[in-house]
């Protein structure tokens, strides 16, 4: 039902692609594009990793990161969540999801379940977020990314943390989007 509403004659069309910036990270292009009314004009396109992200769970709580966010310029609660380099192995979206949930968190778990797949910004990239959730079998001691600035971790109940959506304190799209297929998946067991 829902891919009916896909209409092939209305796609855009690349015509020509150029890449203005790259890092190990990233790369931007600026595309020119023909739209389906017929005109021409550019298109920002960002093509990075695929990413994962872990929902921490223990008892009633789930475990958020606190981390300071370049671009915002301000301190944000998410998931454990991170991507390799372009090209860097392995590309097992469960290992970088739990290599991710020890790094920021010094939490341990050999088993995650998949949740789903989801797109986190669909205007400006194809990247996708492998989420999925975990029971914490053990704790140990972060050790973050020297690029990252991580300031400790925080448990709170899924009310808490939906109160926190709402008031505004936690802004993470995939985070936020994460828990609602943690929901979903608990609503279809």
């Amino acid at each position: 039902m829902l891919m009916s509403m896909i209409d092939d004659e209305h796609t855009p069309q690349q015509l020509s692609r150029t890449r203005v910036y790259a890092n190990d990270w990233m790369s931007v292009f600026e595309d020119q594009v023909r739209f389906p009314s017929g005109v021409a004009g550019p298109y920002g396109v960002i093509v990075k990793s695929d990413f994962s992200l872990v929902i921490p769970l223990r008892e009633d709580r789930v475990c958020l990161v606190r981390q300071f966010r370049y671009p915002l310029g301000s301190w944000t609660l998410e998931f454990p969540q991170g991507s390799l380099p372009v090209g860097e192995l392995p590309s097992d979206p469960a290992e970088v999801a739990r290599r991710e949930l020890f790094e920021e968190t010094g939490l341990l778990s050999e088993t995650l379940s998949a949740l789903g797949t989801l797109h986190e910004s669909a205007g400006f990239t194809a990247s996708r977020c492998h989420v999925f959730h975990t029971r914490v079998e053990s704790v140990g001691t972060a050790h973050p990314e020297t690029e990252e600035s991580i300031s400790g971790i925080l448990w709170v109940s899924i009310p808490e943390f939906w109160r926190g959506v709402a008031a505004g304190r936690i802004t993470d799209a995939p985070s936020i989007a994460a828990m609602g297929m943690l929901a979903a998946a608990d609503c279809s067991n």
